[in-house]
């Protein structure tokens, strides 16, 4: 009860919290299986994996979130089993424990999760992975696949992003299988997704071009950063693109609007979305204040995670709020509330698009956007 009250909460905020998820492949229903994935954004990975399985789970996460009774009590609930790692100076055979849970879930017909780098971190590098789910499935004795799982994000640690879960072509396991033989397989099927990059300078880089392509309608976002990371290496086409790309972003900027949301459209279009959007950005400012000002003392890896929880807290407090206040005396106010929950984007873009309206710069730069995106693809 608790879990399924908890998964419909957090899958509404995830939706909310990105502007656009795609999935990709199909999650294996109705038999047992155990997901593994990579980790690349601590707590909002398993409620990715959760809002885009369409089936119930349960979840190895680390043991010093069990640390009192109250807090286990409340992880227990969220089906979470305890993983005792050498990292956290705990005894690892209590793991035995963990796994006899997982194979009574799996025994059921359930899906297990497991995040095999058995730590998160940034970055698009996949870390070595942990030999915990080959061995689940083969002391389990039962006809189990394993699904690798992979989630891209285009700025993982940004509100109104991009990301994207690929459910991979699964893995039979045989009683022939070892636990070494297993684990490497299910590495190499992680890592045949994962996106090597030379440079932190290459990071920067790639993050642009996803930014000029995330909404496009053929946008793929795993074989598109494949593609464009490859071509990063050739240091002649680096040198080629760099100085387009930078021209554009500091357009995007002197006009104030995020590259990935330039678009083409007549003044009509533009009129609307900077009125409509205007209107939300004050409704939502404090919320949006609060939150930030609540945020900004996080580490790296914490942000996104933080955005998204104390986020939905604070959003979902002042929407009810409001509802109340406008309810009760100013009845005809009710409109803003679902103007407000539409037009999520920082007051900056709409403010930029009723500025922009003598000028059309932002449709001249959507004509750009698109002669950079055709030279782009022709250089992979």
């Amino acid at each position: 009860m608790i879990y399924r009250f908890f998964s419909l909460i957090l899958s509404f905020v995830v939706k909310k919290f990105f502007r656009r998820i795609t999935v990709l492949g199909e999650p294996i229903k109705g038999a047992p299986v155990i997901f593994t994935c990579n980790h690349p954004n601590m707590g909002v990975d398993p409620i990715l994996v959760g809002a885009t399985a369409r089936r119930p789970l349960h979840f190895m996460a680390k043991s010093t979130l069990f640390s009192n009774y109250f807090l286990r009590l409340f992880f227990r609930s969220l089906n979470m089993v305890p993983a005792y790692r050498r990292s956290d100076n705990e005894d690892t055979k209590k793991n035995e424990e963990s796994f006899k849970e997982a194979i009574d879930v799996l025994k059921n017909s359930g899906a297990f999760v497991i995040f095999p780098e058995g730590t998160s971190t940034e970055g698009r590098t996949l870390l070595p992975i942990k030999s915990g789910a080959a061995r689940i499935a083969l002391q389990s004795g039962l006809p189990v696949k394993i699904q690798p799982v992979t989630i891209t994000y285009l700025e993982p640690k940004e509100f109104r992003s991009y990301v994207t879960v690929t459910y991979h072509d699964p893995i039979s396991v045989s009683e022939k299988d070892d636990v070494k033989t297993l684990t490497s397989e299910i590495e190499k099927r992680l890592k045949e997704a994962d996106v090597e990059l030379g440079t932190t300078e290459d990071e920067v880089i790639l993050s642009k071009v996803g930014k000029i392509f995330v909404r496009s309608n053929s946008f793929d976002d795993q074989a598109m950063l494949k593609r464009i990371a490859k071509s990063l290496k050739d240091e002649d086409k680096k040198k080629n693109l760099l100085p387009e790309l930078e021209d554009f972003f500091k357009k995007c900027e002197e006009v104030g609007i995020p590259p990935e949301l330039v678009q083409s459209g007549n003044k009509l279009e533009h009129s609307l979305i900077g009125l409509l959007g205007s209107l939300a950005a004050i409704f939502n400012y404090i919320p949006r204040k609060i939150t930030a000002l609540l945020v900004r003392s996080k580490s790296s890896l914490e942000t996104a995670q933080s955005r998204l929880i104390l986020g939905a807290c604070i959003y979902l407090t002042w929407y009810v709020l409001c509802v109340i206040i406008f309810g009760l005396f100013l009845r005809e106010a009710l409109i803003i509330i679902p103007i407000g929950a539409y037009f999520l984007e920082t007051s900056q873009v709409y403010f930029a698009y009723l500025k922009d309206l003598p000028k059309s710069s932002i449709s001249k730069l959507a004509f750009e956007k698109e002669t950079l995106q055709r030279k782009l693809l022709e250089a992979e």
